[in-house]
C-alpha cells in the first residue's frame, strides 16, 4: 500500500521503471489522481490518496465542504472504485 501525495507530481515518489499492473491498487490509486488533477479548483488543495482492495481514501485538508464533496465525486467515478472513505477536512473548521 502506498501513500500518493496529491497534486504533486509523480517523478519524486514513482521510479519511471514503476509500471502498475491494471486493475493493481496503485494503478487505481492514480487514476483516481488523473481525475483529481483534472479539475483546476481541487489542485491547489492538499490531498493524500491511497488504494486498498479497491477502496481509495482520501485524506488531507480542503478549502471548502465543495471542494471535498467534489473530490469524493471524482473518486467515485474513477472505474473499478468499490468505495470512497473521504476523510479530507476542511481548512478553518
Amino acid at each position: 500500500m502506498r501513500y500518493l501525495p496529491f497534486p504533486d507530481d509523480p517523478p519524486w515518489w514513482l521510479p519511471p521503471s514503476d509500471n502498475p499492473e491494471p486493475g493493481s491498487d496503485l494503478h487505481l490509486a492514480l487514476a483516481v489522481i488523473d481525475r483529481l488533477r483534472a479539475v483546476r479548483h481541487l489542485r491547489d488543495q492538499q490531498i493524500t490518496v491511497q488504494a486498498q482492495n479497491q477502496v481509495v481514501i482520501l485524506e488531507g485538508t480542503v478549502s471548502s465542504a465543495e471542494l471535498r464533496s467534489l473530490a469524493g465525486a471524482r473518486a467515485w467515478e474513477t472505474p473499478d472504485v468499490f468505495d470512497v472513505c473521504n476523510r479530507l477536512l476542511i481548512r478553518g473548521r
